[in-house]
């Protein structure tokens, strides 16, 4: 290649390199503008922010973000004492530059344009100490936790300012508590730059103390955390005294004097006129923190005899009534017919000889457009509408007029009467299986269909078997449309089809159509008359037959080998026979085996219900002993002394005999039911599952 060719090639490349670096740092500076905005605090004199906003502290500002929030406050001096930026102030987003920025409150800096993606550093941990951090954007906070039997040295829990810095420094934790300081003393008057929420502090550490608004500093100014002697620490400093600033005895004024010998921050003096002199101006001032008086005008005391002030003038359309232009003076304004006072109908002559307020004027008193009268129009509003003037309303054909039909302009520039309304009429229709006729009066008709006004009532009468079910409701035209739409619909069964004995009826309504189901109380079975088990309403009457409920009962269980069944009584225990037929529901038997057999397989007695037994298969009687019973003392003595007197074995065994059945069956009946009881209870359970 030749040497010309090599030194294009370079030259090429060359200006592809810079153009390259030249776009690059354009970006990069495009983007550090973008994060750089904003985070200055500046003046927006852009036209949106023009208009003055008079804020409640009495102060002007032309910025309206420039308004002192409530709610968060800025307070530059503070925050600069803390060493904190603070960025572009805002009362909404809309006042930040940057669409990535949000305006939250930022501490001591207030309202500020925040970038909420802006990171804090990272933090590193400290001995004897768990370290928690939520996150490091703006919000985010870091808690010191030292071990036990440490002490927290330092801000414990410290936050990610929008300025990208956390609050305070890093603390530490320290074993001995004489090896730091406490809270700073506190000067009347003052304040130091430490955190509020600060309340330890390490050796060395210093604050400044500055004085309050108002006040002037003198004396030292710093606090330091000092130890002596291996005596515990403490803090040396400040020496610092905060005065009022002073700003001197006020202007005295001619023909007057001032009350009040308090000349320092926030005092206020009065002033005050001699006999036949009147003030002229602020009666009063107050001593400022810059140490100046305002208002820095004094007010005067003119003698009143000599106040005149110039005769007032007549309004047009109106004049000025008066009888004297001196001090103390009162004119008042009136209009001619057809005008109303608008400002002050009175003023006064003041001392500075100037009467007070503005003078008014007079304007024709004008009622304007009443309004807009839908399905109507209004008549002679174009004569005008000044006072006096009167307008009628008209309604389209057909329709009703609802209010007055005219109405007056007053005095006081309103209409006497309201813009009524023009009511629509309604169609009378026609419905089938009915008929529908005007209560009140005979229709009109537009078009070929009949129409009435509103407020018309309808009467509507139905064919046979048929009813309208709205009835008690009136029919009434309401503007345009009907109250209830008038039909005639199969007749309701008026009342519920009858109850059988020992029965009951089901049905969810009485409607043309609906059905009615039967249903027997227990121990009853239901016994149909006809094909189906319900009824049906019909056009006003239930149609089908309706059935009756017959009582059923429980057969005779069977017989149970080596045993007997018992049927429990009010009484008592009975032996069932299989000639007792009629075991109604609900009532209870119990099995009972002979002597020597035990029951065994099954239940130990059974219930009647709805004709069948429950459970329904027999026990066994198996071979068995009879549980131990225990001889009476007293019937064995008996027992005894009748033998003694020589009675035979006969009556012996008889007594015997009957003392065993006694007891045999008193435990029959006791084990039936504590069976029962536990079948009982065992049901309740899988109920309540």
């Amino acid at each position: 290649m030749k040497p010309r060719g090599i030194s294009l090639l370079l030259l090429i490349l060359c200006c592809h390199a810079i153009l390259s670096g030249s776009t690059k740092y354009q970006q990069t500076s495009a983007d550090d503008e973008d994060d750089r905005d904003e985070d200055e605090d500046e003046d927006d004199s852009s036209e949106g922010y023009q208009k003055p906003e008079v804020d409640d502290d009495g102060r002007i500002y032309k910025n309206p973000r420039n308004s002192p929030s409530s709610m968060c406050p800025r307070d530059e001096e503070q925050a600069d004492r803390l060493n904190q930026k603070c960025l572009r102030k805002c009362l909404t987003d809309e006042d930040c530059k940057s669409k990535k920025k949000k305006c939250r409150c930022d501490g001591a800096c207030g309202m500020s344009c925040i970038k909420p993606d802006r990171e804090c550093p990272e933090l590193q941990e400290i001995s004897y100490a768990m370290m928690t951090v939520t996150g490091r954007f703006f919000g985010d906070t870091v808690q010191y936790v030292c071990d036990p039997s440490y002490f927290a040295v330092g801000l414990s829990v410290r936050s990610c300012r929008a300025d990208g810095q956390w609050t305070g420094s890093t603390p530490s934790c320290k074993k001995d508590n004489n090896t730091f300081c406490g809270e700073p003393p506190k000067v009347t008057n003052a304040r130091n730059n430490a955190l509020p929420e600060q309340t330890t502090f390490d050796l060395d550490s210093t604050v400044r103390y500055f004085c309050n608004h108002g006040y002037a500093t003198d004396g030292f100014l710093i606090a330091k955390c000092l130890t002596k002697n291996k005596n515990p620490a403490t803090w040396f400093g400040p020496d610092i005294s905060c005065k009022p600033k002073d700003c001197g005895p006020p202007t005295n004024i001619a023909n007057g004097w001032h009350a009040g010998e308090c000349y320092i921050y926030n005092c206020r003096v009065s002033y005050h006129c001699a006999q036949d002199f009147e003030m002229v101006g602020k009666e009063e001032k107050v001593c400022t923190a810059d140490g100046t008086w305002t208002p820095k005008e004094s007010p005067q005391c003119v003698q009143v005899s000599s106040v005149q002030c110039p005769p007032p003038q007549n309004p047009r359309n109106g004049k000025a009534i008066y009888t004297s232009c001196a001090f103390n003076a009162i004119v008042s304004y009136e209009c001619r017919y057809g005008f109303a006072v608008v400002g002050d109908t009175t003023r006064r002559c003041l001392a500075d000889k100037k009467w007070s307020g503005e003078p008014p004027v007079c304007e024709e008193i004008n009622c304007g457009d009443p309004g807009t009268l839908y399905n109507g129009w209004i008549e002679n509003i174009e004569s005008g509408t000044g006072l006096g003037a009167t307008i009628i309303f008209r309604c389209n054909p057909h329709m009703k007029l609802e209010g007055n039909a005219s109405s007056v302009c007053q005095i006081d520039g309103h209409w006497r009467y309201p813009v009524p309304r023009c009511l629509a009429p309604c169609i009378v229709p026609k419905i089938q299986k009915g008929h529908v006729s005007v209560a009140t009066r005979a229709d009109d008709r537009i078009n070929n269909v009949s129409v009435v006004e509103h407020g018309e009532r309808l009467v509507v009468d139905c064919q046979t078997n048929y009813e309208f079910p709205s009835n008690r409701t009136p029919v009434e035209c309401n503007n345009g449309t009907w109250t209830v739409i008038p039909r005639c619909k199969p007749a309701r069964c008026k009342q519920m089809p009858r109850v059988p004995r020992n029965g009951m009826v089901i049905a969810p309504k009485t409607e043309h159509g609906m059905r009615a189901v039967f249903k027997c109380k227990d121990g009853f079975e239901l016994i149909l008359k006809g094909d189906s088990h319900y009824v049906q309403c019909s056009f006003g009457n239930w149609t089908g037959e309706i059935p009756y409920c017959r009582e059923v009962f429980c057969p005779f269980p069977g017989f149970i080998p080596n045993g007997k069944v018992l049927l429990v009584g009010n009484m008592g225990v009975y032996d069932l026979r299989p000639y007792v037929k009629k075991i109604v529901n609900n009532k209870q038997i119990m099995y009972d085996c002979d002597r020597g057999y035990v029951l065994s397989e099954g239940a130990p007695g059974a219930t009647c219900i709805g004709g069948h037994w429950s459970p329904k298969e027999l026990p066994k009687c198996v071979l068995g002993q009879h549980p131990r019973l225990r001889w009476s003392r007293r019937k064995r003595s008996l027992i005894g002394k009748k033998r003694k007197a020589g009675h035979d074995s006969w009556q012996h065994n008889r007594i015997k005999e009957f003392f065993f059945n006694k007891m045999r069956k008193k435990f029959l009946y006791f084990k039936f039911y504590s069976a029962l009881n536990r079948q009982h209870r065992k049901l309740k359970a899988v109920l309540s599952l």
